[in-house]
């Protein structure tokens, strides 16, 4: 495939490994509730409130269904307290125990570390995919086009300053100039359009150079 393929394939898979670290960060953000009230179910518990400890507990397991991935982790939890708790307490049958919560907390838990280890092998293969993109020719190109995109855009802004400030003592924005710049500044300053001219110009690489941007950080994972 050609390198703009390859590029937008990699963006794509970028893209779902991101909103997978998103969903997980949402996920522990919306569980944050469930994970107080188990601190404090465990505090209780430390104190000789068992009863309470162990209400607060079957709570979680009772009103959290298997299939909410997002207070998944405070289920799991909610489940070995069940099964370490009820044990200790002598309220509930070794049967019980061990259908209602130890079975359950060991199989959620592992399809968890499942879930887990599989997105951070996904990770893994896009980053070593990452560095042997890297060093291709096409990459190196691209990124050296990109750079120059980006100096053009300074000069550019630079001359767009200076234009505004033809025939002022000491022109804004032409410290950086060269002398066919300045002369270029000066050409565009009386020209009818020019000026509109060259902003165009300006905004139309401040898009390309942003879009350079956002495909670099989609390769290498950095999201905002």
């Amino acid at each position: 495939r050609n390198s703009v393929g390859t590029a937008v394939a990699a963006t794509a898979r970028a893209k779902v490994v991101c909103k997978s670290l998103q969903r997980i960060g949402k996920a522990q953000h919306a569980s944050a509730p469930g994970r107080i009230k188990l601190l404090k179910a465990r505090v209780a518990w430390s104190r000789g409130e068992s009863h309470a400890a162990l209400a607060v507990a079957r709570r979680a397991v009772e009103t959290i269904p298997p299939s909410d991935k997002r207070m998944a982790s405070v289920r799991s939890d909610a489940l070995s307290l069940c099964g370490a708790w009820a044990t200790q307490n002598a309220s509930e049958s070794s049967s019980r125990v061990l259908e209602a919560y130890l079975r359950p907390a060991v199989k959620e838990a592992s399809e968890r570390r499942k879930a887990l280890l599989a997105l951070g092998e996904y990770v893994a293969d896009m980053h070593a995919s990452l560095v042997t993109r890297s060093k291709t020719p096409e990459w190196r190109q691209a990124r050296k086009v990109a750079s120059e995109r980006k100096r053009e855009l300074e000069r550019l802004e630079r001359l767009y300053a200076a234009v505004d400030s033809v025939g002022r003592k000491t022109p804004r924005g032409s410290g950086h100039l060269s002398l066919a710049d300045t002369a270029e500044a000066k050409k565009i300053a009386s020209e009818t359009g020019g000026r509109e001219h060259l902003w165009r110009q300006v905004t139309i690489l401040k898009r390309e150079c942003k879009m350079d941007s956002d495909q670099l950080d989609a390769l290498t994972g950095r999201t905002e």
